[in-house]
């Protein structure tokens, strides 16, 4: 198996400079070192083969696949999506219950997946709303087309496919290679004291809140999230992982258009990354090295401006 050892960067991030450099250990020790995942609140359980990540899938099969047939996942390797599977693409639905039935896949719940139980399942939604409201702001959120399918199943397959993501965890902590992760869709638990809208609680909180940067992690840690795309990190299309100083977005738009017009500033895709040595994979491409330059990052100031819900 290649061995790669992530470049040394500059990331800039609310007006301070950080020199950050990925550490990783050598591919021998891979298998050796200790692998565990935890779901806040359940038991901590054991792997032993290779850690990926990926989110935002937003209902495309075909960069789902495509990314799949890259990173070939054995039956001992876990792949962790961290939330929006459905929306905006066709085939969302299909691909939750691909993502159900695979016992080395596990997700977390992401804010379409909300917005979409907002509406279907009875005293979900904590906001004072009309179901004309919850469907209108989930529909312009690209629900129509997940609402579609949904009706085609039988009620107890819904009902079923319901109970399943309302058990979802909004975080994972997980160890690889003695490094700790945090994973999220949009912000972690501990970050609730920063809620715009507290009383809507923290599930709420956890899959819709963005990340601005500026608030330290309490825990020795890296954060890896989605939600929001990666180019209000970092310039650049098509679309890269962005990794920060204690933090990485995943997120590459893969709602977002394969070609750069007019009417399309960035290139989207659907990327992942596997934790055992940092590599990145991308939809419609072969992997390569992350590389952030100074140019490639915004400015602290630009951060902040981009992250008003």
């Amino acid at each position: 198996m290649p061995c790669y050892l992530a470049p040394k960067t500059l990331c800039v991030l609310v007006n301070r400079w950080y020199d950050y450099t990925i550490k990783q250990p050598s591919c021998d020790s891979l298998q050796t070192m200790p692998r565990f995942a935890k779901i806040t609140g359940m038991a901590t359980e054991e792997f032993t083969g290779m850690i990926y990540v990926m989110s935002d899938i937003h209902g495309s099969r075909r960069r789902f696949d495509a990314v799949m047939e890259q990173i070939k996942l054995t039956d001992e390797d876990t792949l962790y999506i961290l939330g929006d599977v459905i929306d905006r693409g066709e085939h969302g639905v299909e691909l939750l219950q691909r993502i159900r039935a695979a016992k080395n896949m596990r997700m977390i719940l992401g804010n379409h997946e909300y917005m979409m139980l907002c509406l279907l399942r009875a005293d979900y939604d904590p906001a004072d709303r009309t179901q004309e409201q919850r469907r209108e702001h989930w529909y312009r959120n690209g629900g129509d087309i997940t609402h579609r399918d949904i009706k085609k199943l039988s009620e107890a397959e819904r009902e079923s496919l319901f109970d399943w993501i309302d058990a979802l965890p909004t975080e994972l902590d997980i160890t690889v290679n003695g490094r700790r992760y945090k994973l999220v869709h949009a912000m972690p638990k501990e970050f609730f004291y920063l809620a715009k809208r507290p009383q809507l609680g923290e599930k709420y909180f956890s899959v819709w809140d963005r990340q601005s940067g500026e608030a330290p992690l309490s825990g020795e840690y890296t954060m890896i999230f989605g939600h929001t795309t990666s180019h209000h990190y970092q310039d650049g299309s098509p679309m890269r992982i962005w990794h920060g100083p204690d933090r990485m977005d995943i997120d590459c738009g893969s709602a977002y258009p394969d070609v750069q017009d007019k009417n399309a500033e960035f290139i989207g895709r659907l990327a992942c990354i596997r934790l055992d040595d940092m590599r990145e994979f991308y939809s419609g491409e072969s992997t390569e090295p992350n590389s952030l330059s100074q140019q490639e990052t915004n400015t602290g100031s630009e951060l902040l401006s981009l992250f008003a819900l």
